[in-house]
């Protein structure tokens, strides 16, 4: 066995190891909150031994698609911000960002990128925002890309709670996650089937559909789409619009997609249904108080 693929099953087995016991865990619980900060510290660090951690993945075009919802000026949270890359966009555009992350590691160096590009380092805070006293109030939009896959699935609707007490009345919620349809997207797409599962870190695979409901559950009024992925029009040099009639063709394209006669078509190729779904049904879905 080579050393890559070595690294990738020692990665696979140490994020379906606590994958399994924050899945175990009791809602609300010390326990679980301990095990999501020790999980993603050693995942991370595992990571960074293959030196993959990616810092700024798709930040500019996230910023594009922000600029999209948000008038310059107006303020932003992003959950889950990681190094700080959607901030280091946002802020020289003179938004009122802020980014808040569950890792003390990337938060610290989020703070020092922040502040070498001259802004408040006290911007990005270091806490856990589903369990936290709620901090945020009134702002214009919340931003929580690749986070909600990592949330226990018993805690979905919470999240999207607490992201929906955050935004002022007509405020936004943007969500980005990996589409059900491509599972797994985690490490566990190394060695399981296209269709199957996820198995590490992700703990949930959701759909467009599955996202609307849940929502709508929260109490958002109803929901926003993207005609196209959104990545994909900022590359051909377009200004993506989340609008009702994108997640209304979602919804009913997800509908003939999932149906027996043409789900295989989905199984059979991972960029294959990557590209479909990124041309049909992105899980780009933006809420409105």
């Amino acid at each position: 066995m080579d050393s890559l693929q070595e690294w990738r099953r020692q990665h696979y087995e140490l994020e379906k190891s606590y994958a399994q016991k924050i899945l175990a865990s009791p809602k609300g619980s010390a326990e679980r909150t301990e095990l999501f900060r020790a999980g993603y510290a050693a995942i991370y660090n595992s990571a960074a031994q293959q030196q993959i951690v990616d810092d700024a993945t798709d930040s500019h075009a996230l910023a594009q698609i922000v600029r999209g919802l948000v008038e310059d000026g107006g303020s932003v949270l992003d959950v889950g911000c990681g190094f700080g890359a959607l901030l280091a966009e946002l802020l020289p555009r003179g938004y009122d960002a802020y980014g808040v992350d569950i890792s003390a590691t990337v938060v610290e160096q989020a703070r020092l990128r922040l502040a070498r590009l001259g802004h408040q380092a006290d911007r990005v805070q270091c806490l856990d925002f589903l369990h936290a006293p709620a901090a945020y109030h009134d702002l214009d939009c919340v931003v929580a890309t690749h986070v909600l896959e990592h949330i226990h699935p018993d805690e979905t609707v919470d999240f999207l709670l607490r992201c929906r007490e955050a935004v002022r009345p007509g405020g936004l919620v943007l969500i980005v996650v990996p589409h059900r349809f491509t599972s797994p997207n985690d490490s566990s797409r190394w060695f399981l089937p296209l269709g199957a599962r996820s198995a590490g870190v992700h703990l949930v695979d959701l759909s467009f559909t599955d996202l609307r409901n849940a929502f709508l559950q929260a109490g958002f009024r109803y929901v926003l789409g993207f005609v196209i992925s959104p990545k994909l029009q900022v590359k051909l040099g377009l200004q993506p619009q989340a609008t009702r009639f994108a997640a209304a063709k979602a919804l009913w394209l997800e509908r003939v997609l999932a149906s027996r006669p043409l789900a295989w078509i989905l199984r059979l190729n991972r960029n294959l249904s990557q590209a479909l779904v990124g041309l049909l049904f992105p899980a780009y879905i933006v809420g409105v108080k």
